[in-house]
């Protein structure tokens, strides 16, 4: 049995470098950079025998996850916030990859991330490209495809669900993620991306298919959480 390690903090390009906004290139960037680290307290509440609840008072933003999940770990820098919870455990933003040690296989990790008066432009290609699509539409290029899924709000945030993985013709690492990217009017940006994690791929069997399976399985919790988000 062949086991691979999915990045527990996947890059996912929020720039899709391109000469058109049919052109994507998923793996161009990283999450939004937060060098200086400030560690808030982080008390978890317990809303339901099934859900807990994450609240930032300093950002104004909350939301419930599965009580039996790992996390939240929470990372501040300035006007940037980051928050990972997942089925097995989460680590601090920036640990090495050597150092972070599964539990179990075939997990699944959610990280959101919210910028306040987010003044780059990294994501508008992406708006644009899934602008331009329909539902169930993907645009790729040689390394990457993005599918989008739908079109969505929250509040006066608008923007995307879809998902990012491979082209067809990549023969690098899986990656597979599903993320939901919204902004508002303030400039407020909001990434939230759901992954599989230490995926085991029986022999025979193709990695994207398991990766699917394990993203559909997850969807559910991926949707409540989504569902449950207060927003400035």
């Amino acid at each position: 049995m062949k086991k691979l390690i999915f990045p527990l903090f996947l890059i996912v390009s929020l720039s899709l470098a391109a000469c058109s906004p049919q052109t994507v290139t998923p793996t161009a960037t990283t999450e939004i950079p937060l060098p200086a680290l400030t560690t808030a307290a982080v008390t978890p509440e317990a809303t339901s025998t099934t859900e807990q609840t994450y609240t930032s008072t300093d950002f104004g933003l909350s939301f419930t996850f599965p009580r039996d999940w790992y996390g939240p770990e929470e990372y501040v820098s300035g006007d940037s916030l980051r928050v990972a919870v997942g089925s097995d455990e989460v680590y601090p933003y920036g640990t090495d990859r050597t150092e972070q040690k599964a539990t179990r296989s075939n997990s699944y990790q959610i990280v959101l991330q919210f910028n306040r008066n987010d003044t780059g432009t990294t994501w508008q290609t992406t708006f644009d490209t899934l602008a331009g699509l329909q539902d169930g539409q993907s645009s790729s290029d040689m390394r990457s495809k993005l599918i989008r899924v739908s079109a969505l709000d929250l509040g006066s945030y608008q923007g995307y669900e879809y998902i990012v993985t491979l082209a067809d013709t990549a023969s690098t690492e899986p990656v597979y993620s599903r993320v939901i990217l919204l902004r508002d009017d303030q400039g407020h940006l909001l990434n939230l991306m759901g992954s599989p994690n230490n995926v085991e791929i029986p022999l025979g069997q193709g990695w994207s298919e398991l990766y699917q399976q394990i993203d559909t399985e997850n969807q559910p919790i991926f949707t409540a959480l989504f569902d449950s988000l207060s927003l400035p």
